[in-house]
């Protein structure tokens, strides 16, 4: 046994199963430290946002493996397909945004929750759009100073090469016409070359949110696997809304929205 015992949630007894209980019902009490006694017990019933409350949580309909249709953090509207459980719907009980959703491919049981719609959409929808406004400033200055860099470093080695052949000529005493054409070329191939090279260095970007890597530039695309938030992914291409990126030994598609310069949970 531990020197000390921590439980969280409802269902445990501070001083008697436990050392301490964390409070875990959202309000006033949340992640209060309970030396005696219960944490308040389960009601069932989810915590009320915007006047909502238990039609914002979605429950499987029947036993099945799970096809997600949506992803996290996306603007739904009621009645809209959200996810499949094999060949059924499971369609969004409100308007929202999608603020969490079971793993895409799992294995689930019947009434299991499975989803949870956020019924704040304005305010949420302020919040994504900051976010991607911040992203997309900070992706105009990485690519300006990146930029700088490439014109400054071209530069320096143009300089270079030209004062390495002067200095060869001139030690040589033969500086032909045929020399100076074949140098310039030389110069012109190298500094393209560098440019290529520097344009095309690995790029990286943090995920905002909980991601869905897919084979292809659809959200209706075979699913890859799942990124969680903050994860850094390299960044291969861009395609319209889609950037095609490398997590770990995984190379897909994920909507570029949810791709930041900056990790945001840092």
């Amino acid at each position: 046994m531990a020197p000390i015992t921590i439980a969280l949630g409802p269902g445990f007894c501070a001083s008697c199963d436990v050392d301490i209980v964390i409070e875990t019902m959202r309000g006033h009490n949340l992640g209060r430290i309970i030396e005696k006694g219960y944490a308040k017990e389960n009601t069932g019933i989810p915590g009320e946002i915007k006047g909502v409350s238990k039609e914002r949580v979605i429950y499987s309909p029947i036993s099945g493996t799970i096809s997600n249709v949506k992803q996290i953090g996306d603007i739904v509207k009621k009645g809209e397909t959200i996810a499949y459980i094999d060949n059924t719907e499971v369609k969004a009980s409100i308007d929202g945004v999608l603020r969490g959703i079971i793993r895409d491919k799992s294995n689930i049981k019947s009434k299991l929750k499975i989803a949870d719609i956020d019924p704040r959409k304005e305010e949420v929808k302020k919040i994504v759009e900051n976010r991607r406004r911040k992203a997309e400033l900070i992706r105009e200055q990485q690519i300006k100073k990146r930029n700088t860099i490439i014109a400054i470093g071209v530069g320096i080695l143009v300089v270079l090469i030209l004062v390495m052949v002067l200095a060869k000529s001139c030690s040589s005493g033969k500086k032909t016409a045929k020399t100076s054409a074949t140098t310039a070329k030389q110069i012109t191939t190298v500094a393209q070359t560098t440019v290529q090279e520097t344009t095309t260095a690995e790029e990286y970007m943090y995920t905002t949110d909980v991601l869905n890597l897919r084979k292809s530039a659809s959200a209706k695309s075979k699913l890859i696997t799942q990124i969680g938030a903050g994860k850094k992914v390299q960044v291969i291409s861009e395609n319209g809304k889609w950037c095609q990126i490398k997590y770990g030994k995984d190379t897909g598609y994920v909507m570029k929205k949810y791709l930041s310069y900056s990790n945001m949970l840092d």
